[in-house]
């Protein structure tokens, strides 16, 4: 199961093993599509939903990661499409970038994997409750990222690494 209207992401470093299904599961993964039961689907934690399914007991693939087969910030050529799950099946190397924005209200934030440029993925942040507008979205290493806003560039924004490895690093260009 997973959290149905999801607000917030989920790390990828979730993980999965030693999983055994019955004679008569038919999905093993279900993303959810828009409709009565998962309303649009739209919301930030649900466009990057992934997990790594570490011995291959839910995909068949070990050492993949699963996510929504929309996400093109995950995915690369070899990725394996599941549509009865609604879902990829990519290797490699995932993590999060933390976006905080202050004084900008309700913005929406596009990030686009620079190889993907037709494939972005909106997000609309945390931020009616939050004192300032937040941002998690799951990104592949070693790949380009490019952000837009709905509206005047924050002044002020700070990228914090989450759920990255040691000595991993990232570089960052502003066209501002």
């Amino acid at each position: 199961g997973f959290l149905m209207k999801n607000s917030w992401q989920i790390t990828p470093r979730n993980n999965i093993s030693l999983v055994k299904f019955g004679p008569h599961v038919s999905l093993n993964v279900f993303f959810g599509k828009p409709g009565p039961w998962f309303e649009d689907c739209e919301m930030d934690g649900d466009k990057n939903s992934i997990f790594h399914d570490i011995d291959g007991s839910v995909t068949g693939y070990k050492d993949a990661y699963v996510g929504r087969m929309d996400n093109y910030l995950i995915r690369h050529p070899s990725c394996v499409n599941v549509s009865k799950w609604n879902a990829v099946i990519c290797s490699g190397t995932y993590a999060q970038v933390y976006v905080q924005t202050w004084s900008t209200q309700n913005l929406s934030m596009t990030i686009t994997r620079d190889e993907y440029p037709s494939n972005p993925m909106v997000l609309r942040g945390i931020n009616q409750k939050a004192a300032f507008p937040q941002y998690q979205p799951v990104v592949m290493l070693e790949k380009g990222y490019t952000i837009h806003w709905n509206g005047p560039a924050p002044r002020t924004t700070f990228l914090y690494l989450v759920n990255f490895n040691k000595y991993v690093s990232v570089t960052v260009i502003s066209n501002s």
